[in-house]
């Protein structure tokens, strides 16, 4: 076991209880940022395997009324995109060995199934999903 599994293991020990109680009622979204995560994963490894075609993805289109959003294609790189809308990869956690990483630790630790997304917004972006 890694030195990275044994702190995401540490840190699904601490939040266990706190999902317990809402487990299989709703999704639950454990953490938008940690310290854990920090200096992890970086956009440049993201759009590596996006604008390569590896790691599938897509856009958040606003709707007319900026009420609602639909799923888009990127239609251009990474950061060319990025710099109008959130770009998410569903199931990250299959391309990316720090979030299979983290994946992993979860489901021992919890022993529930785990699936990380990746959601990605520049700062300062109006509307984020």
């Amino acid at each position: 076991v890694g030195s990275m599994s044994k702190e995401w293991r540490g840190l699904f020990s601490q939040i266990a209880e706190n999902l317990l109680p809402v487990w299989q009622h709703r999704p639950s979204v454990l953490f938008r940022s940690n310290p854990v995560l920090d200096g992890r994963l970086a956009v440049a490894d993201v759009a590596k395997l996006v604008d390569g075609g590896v790691l599938p993805a897509g856009r958040a289109a606003l709707g007319k009324d900026r009420r609602d959003w639909s799923s888009a294609p990127l239609n251009g790189s990474l950061g060319q995109v990025l710099q109008k809308s959130t770009v998410y990869a569903n199931n990250a956690g299959l391309y990316l060995p720090v979030l299979a990483d983290l994946c992993l630790a979860a489901v021992d630790t919890l022993g529930w199934p785990v699936t990380c997304n990746a959601y990605l917004s520049a700062p300062g972006l109006e509307v984020s999903v």
